[in-house]
């Protein structure tokens, strides 16, 4: 809600011109302020962030953390380590390579880990949108999965379609760019 009441404000502030009486409040309120929204936010996260299983998730910054604090032993076993490992990629990536973002690494490397380990994190258990798609375990840990002759050639053939459109935008952004610099 604060989330909400905030961008409002700042759209309204915006449309107004009010925004430029921003310059007239002392810096310390709005670097508060803005770090108390910043906390706010944060905090509404953590319950997911770990998987804690409650119902609701006060409004009250304290009655959060009690809350939070109560329901400790509810966190979900995969959830916790592959949240936990994602925000360390997102820290950690820039450190190792600059050119692609670490959210963005993170997210591939949380999907391929829920998709190959099978994993059932826990807002998606829940029922969100993600968990219409249920992972099915093959038959015996041992056995590889089966794939068929058509299967594969389907799969491929969209893999190619994919590619082919993705080229297709680079060679257009690649001449876009020369008219540019020309």
């Amino acid at each position: 809600m604060v989330t909400a009441m905030a961008g409002v404000l700042l759209i309204g502030m915006g449309a107004t011109g009010l925004g430029t009486v921003v310059r007239y409040i002392p810096r310390p309120v709005i670097i508060g302020f803005t770090n108390g929204v910043a906390l706010l936010i944060a905090t509404t996260q953590i319950k997911d962030f770990l998987g804690l299983r409650f119902e609701g998730n006060p409004s009250g910054f304290f009655a959060r953390m009690q809350a939070l604090g109560h329901h400790l032993h509810t966190m979900h076993g995969p959830t916790a380590p592959t949240a936990i490992a994602s925000l360390a990629v997102v820290v950690l990536w820039p450190r190792l390579a600059r050119r692609v973002p670490g959210t963005n690494v993170a997210v591939v490397a949380a999907t391929a880990a829920v998709a190959v380990f099978c994993l059932q994190i826990e807002p998606l258990v829940r029922g969100t949108a993600g968990s219409r798609r249920a992972c099915r375990p093959s038959r015996s840990r041992s056995s590889a999965p089966t794939t068929s002759c058509r299967t594969s050639k389907r799969a491929l053939a969209r893999a190619r379609d994919v590619a082919e459109d993705f080229e297709g935008v680079g060679d257009e952004m690649a001449r876009d760019f020369q008219r540019q610099t020309v």
